[in-house]
């Protein structure tokens, strides 16, 4: 006689399942642009995939971070970020290259040609190790009232007939280097100050004259928030006509203030959001405390969440299919292991279900188990 059927093992099945499902998805999940944040010390937190869908190493990823030590590499707050990354098939940045504000001490007393040597070893070393970066920031800040990587900028030609010599060989380097990902280079006050923008454009335009492989513009957006609207449009539209996407990299808003901070995403978060040459968001500020200035964290050490990330839960939510200039990311991580499946949950007449993708077909885990 065959003993009657017990569903005793499904149940416990479906439990352990949806106890690994995170109560709430990924902000951008989904949408037809990236929204990510930063990531700092040696851990990435413990809630960030239930969030974001692009992860930059605030640190990790800075040569004087890596070679502080001439020869002796430390890529471990590197390796935190990109095994996050590669573990949830998540797009993530590498943040900089070439830097004048990070760059290893001991740099500054070799000869020149030594110099171009060790940049292009510190090039390959990056790229053979991490073949998967999806956006590669080659040059960082190099606005001469910034931040500029003068040094190595000058081993590499220095300004030479076009002006801009040594960085577009910083660009043919990292092209080497990195021949998947698309390489940006990287600035501030580009969208809010009229000099600063200027001498941007004057940057990304002499790269593409020389046929430079510069795949798009980082606006860091510090403080998109403090200028007006129009302003801020103008100079998106003006970098956009170079035909190169737009990358918002480090956007963020320092307003301690809840109702402030509020005011301020829901006033420009959409423009970004909804601009047709802008591929994503990163923001530059995650956790309360832990951020690069005060006021730009979004989540609280509680894990309560500021009213400024509740409102762009909502925006994006209802707003996923703004116009973008390409899909989110050309290189899939590659992760050292057999990828496991992710679940989700969706909705059916209302009901939430859990579930996962099949040939293209949602399957429940009531259908699954029913196999």
């Amino acid at each position: 006689m065959k003993p009657p059927y017990d569903p005793t093992w499904k149940r416990l099945v479906a439990a352990a399942l949806l106890a690994t499902i995170p109560v709430s998805a990924q902000i951008a999940k989904g949408a037809t642009k990236y929204l990510g944040n930063l990531s700092g010390g040696l851990s990435v937190p413990a809630n960030y995939g239930t969030y974001w869908n692009r992860i930059v190493p605030e640190n990790g990823g800075k040569w004087a971070s890596v070679e502080g030590t001439r020869d002796r590499m430390t890529w471990t707050g590197l390796d935190v970020v990109v095994t996050f990354a590669r573990k949830e098939g998540m797009p993530w940045t590498f943040h900089t290259l070439l830097w004048g504000s990070a760059y290893p001490s001991w740099m500054s007393a070799i000869p020149k040609d030594t110099l171009k040597a060790e940049i292009e070893e510190w090039f390959t070393l990056a790229g053979t190790r991490y073949p998967d970066a999806d956006l590669v920031v080659v040059v960082n800040e190099p606005n001469v009232q910034h931040a500029p990587p003068t040094l190595f900028l000058n081993a590499l030609g220095g300004k030479g007939t076009t002006g801009y010599d040594g960085m577009i060989e910083a660009f043919h380097l990292a092209r080497k280097a990195f021949p998947n990902a698309k390489l940006i280079l990287n600035d501030y006050n580009t969208i809010e100050y009229g000099k600063d923008h200027d001498t941007c454009l004057a940057m990304v335009r002499a790269l593409l004259a020389a046929k430079a492989p510069i795949d798009g513009i980082g606006i860091q957006a510090h403080e998109a928030y403090k200028r007006p609207l129009d302003t801020v449009r103008k100079y998106l539209d003006t970098l956009a006509a170079t035909g190169l996407p737009l990358h918002i990299t480090e956007f963020d808003i320092a307003l301690s203030n809840d109702t402030l901070q509020d005011s301020a995403m829901r006033s420009i978060f959409p423009l970004f959001w909804n601009h047709p040459r802008v591929a994503g968001v990163t923001l530059w500020g995650y956790e309360v405390g832990k951020t690069w200035r005060e006021g730009t964290g979004l989540i609280r050490a509680d894990g309560t969440e500021r009213p400024a990330l509740v409102w762009l839960k909502d925006y994006v939510k209802a707003h996923p299919n703004p116009p973008g200039p390409a899909p989110i990311s050309k290189v899939r991580p590659q992760a050292p292991w057999k990828t496991i499946a992710m679940w989700e949950i969706r909705m059916r007449e209302g009901t939430p279900v859990v579930g996962l993708e099949r040939g293209g077909h949602f399957l429940s885990l009531h259908d699954l188990l029913s196999r």
